[in-house]
């Protein structure tokens, strides 16, 4: 589909009866396709100690989407996301939560 198209309502059928169909892990995996895996963030001492643990470590990897940085760290089995903003100064500390047992 071309972007000058737009969903009919025999498409929303079509898409919404492929949704039905779905067994709950498929419909878990499509969901964590489209929104990512979940995540906590950190708040108070634990964000406090985080990002003095997190200082002490090189990021494995980092995003710019020109409003805001992302740093990822590996500390074990945990992933951290660390998002900047330059204009708060206020750092937001994610974990990266493993897929929950059923």
């Amino acid at each position: 589909m071309s972007q000058a198209q737009h969903l009919t309502a025999k498409d929303w059928e079509a898409i919404r009866a492929k949704h039905a169909a779905m067994t709950p892990e498929q419909a878990r995996a499509w969901i964590r396709s489209v929104i990512g895996p979940p995540r906590r963030t950190l708040e108070g001492k634990e964000r406090e100690d985080m990002l003095l643990m997190l200082a002490l470590k090189e990021p494995v990897s980092n995003s710019n989407n020109q409003h805001a940085w992302t740093d990822v760290y590996h500390v074990g089995q945990q992933v951290f996301h660390v998002t900047s903003f330059s204009a708060s100064g206020d750092d937001i500390v994610e974990e990266i939560l493993l897929e929950e047992h059923k």
